[in-house]
């Protein structure tokens, strides 16, 4: 049986709340899926996952936490591990803390030496500061950010910080690695900048979590993992971000599973590198969705990567003024359910698109599916574009062959093409229909074309195609059809 660490390590860790017994076997459990085969672009992710969450995260001793009590303009407590001055609280030293009340301008701030985590534990907490991150985590081994079991947490900043703290930009803020976790809720409202930043990993294990940021929504500068979790964001830049293309293994973002609805000026989804999605019902809409007006230089594509984007399951409803899904490398889509509306490119790579086992729908595009090479092994798979439904091409405006392959081995196609001088299937290179069906409606008038390549087109005894309802079958070949 093959086991997601991620996927199951957010799933256990879920049933752990405030606890004083043992994780019982919760440790040797994960540790027997270290050697399972993960669903993954490379190990990248698990390497940093065993640096950053562990099961022991989730457990801790409530006779040991330590209460703070906020109080309008200032705070109180009566534990150690931490100073408070005014409306600023000061925790240097690890453990658990927890957070109840509202303070109208004050900050908690993160700054100790200790290599055991801190946990800061959100019960009804209602903080604002004026000038600066609301929760800054500035040194932590690592810190951990618990949502109380039905409790409703708000959390912002103001429109100018006039602190001069370097980097920091959103409303909770970390330099160091990040992980929320809990059964509440979390409201996030970065007037500021961003929302929810960590300049290394952030990890969402649970919760329910909404975010308003003038710019990015939620960022994991490292990389950001979703294994579960009610995830709503309304920005005008990304909405899930992860952009750190200098390190290796770092700028990728990994979802197990969730719900996400995702509103954003810029790109909905950025990986600087990766992003993978293994399960999870993503609702995106980009840069005022496909109908909307976009400048040259302006990025909103719903999901995008700088390597590599897979996809191994999932309910994905994209309305994306740019690109709907878009890799500078190759894009993967094993399984999963997909609904697009795109006013540029349904689906571009600037490589490599491969798609199995998928149920596709592009509503409206200029370019359905568009890369260097293309191939469709099974599904269902509907396009309506207004230039080409499927376009091979290497990038370049010639009419001689360039190598580009479309190829189309097995699953139901359907294009629909308006417009003129348009094509359903165009490659600069070959196309090869080896199995399947393939339906083709073209204008009937001007020069339009159903199958149209630089190279050869070459139809299986195994492939049925229809052109206007015209079917043609058998083995054949030639350069336009």
């Amino acid at each position: 049986m093959k086991i997601n660490k991620l996927l199951l390590l957010g799933m256990l860790s879920t049933a752990l709340f405030c606890t004083c017994r043992q994780d019982d076997g919760l440790t040797e459990l994960i540790a027997e899926t270290e050697d399972e085969e993960q669903y993954l672009v490379d190990d990248s992710d698990i390497d940093n996952i065993a640096d950053h969450d562990d099961a022991g995260d989730y457990i801790w001793n409530c006779a040991e936490v330590i209460d703070v009590k906020l109080n309008g303009s200032s705070a109180s407590s009566s534990g150690t591990g931490l100073t408070i001055t005014g409306s600023k609280i000061a925790i240097t030293r690890a453990g658990n803390y927890s957070f109840s009340g509202s303070l109208d301008d004050g900050q908690i701030y993160v700054d100790t030496e200790d290599k055991t985590l801190v946990r800061l534990i959100l019960n009804n907490t209602n903080l604002t500061c004026s000038n600066n991150a609301a929760i800054y985590v500035n040194n932590a081994e690592k810190v951990v950010l618990v949502l109380a079991d039905g409790t409703t947490n708000t959390v912002s900043d103001g429109t100018v910080y006039s602190i001069d703290e370097e980097d920091a930009n959103a409303a909770i803020f970390s330099k160091e690695n990040l992980t929320v976790y809990g059964k509440g809720t979390l409201i996030v409202k970065g007037n500021y900048n961003d929302g929810l930043t960590s300049k290394d990993g952030l990890i969402i294990t649970s919760g329910s979590i909404t975010v308003e940021a003038v710019d990015d929504g939620i960022r994991g500068k490292d990389y950001l993992v979703v294994n579960s979790g009610d995830i709503s964001v309304n920005c005008g830049g990304d909405g899930l971000k992860s952009d750190n293309v200098e390190d290796e293994g770092r700028g990728y973002i990994s979802i197990n599973n969730g719900s996400f609805n995702i509103t954003s000026g810029g790109d909905a989804i950025y990986g600087g590198k990766d992003v993978i999605v293994h399960d999870g019902n993503l609702n995106l809409e980009s840069g005022g969705g496909s109908n909307a007006y976009l400048s040259n230089d302006v990025s909103a594509k719903s999901i995008k990567s700088g390597i590599i984007s897979q996809f191994y399951g999932g309910s994905i409803n994209i309305d994306a003024a740019d690109d709907g899904i878009h890799s500078d490398g190759d894009i993967n889509i094993y399984e999963g359910i997909f609904s697009v509306a795109s006013g540029d490119d349904g689906i571009h790579s600037d490589e490599e698109i491969v798609i199995d086992n998928t149920t596709l729908t592009i509503s409206s595009s200029l370019e359905g599916i568009e890369g260097g090479y293309i191939t469709v092994n099974n599904g269902t798979i509907k396009v309506t574009a207004n230039d080409d439904g499927f376009n091979a091409t290497q990038g370049t405006e010639v009419m001689s062959d360039d190598g580009s392959q479309l190829i189309v081995n097995g699953g139901t196609i359907t294009v629909n093409m308006s417009g003129s001088d348009v094509d359903a299937m165009d490659s600069n290179g070959d196309i090869s229909i080896n199995g399947g069906i393939v339906k083709l409606y073209i204008p009937t008038t001007g020069p339009s074309h159903g199958l149209d390549a630089n190279g050869t087109i070459t139809i299986g005894s195994d492939a049925t195609v229809y052109e206007n309802d015209e079917v043609y079958t058998g083995p054949d070949s030639g350069g336009r059809r």
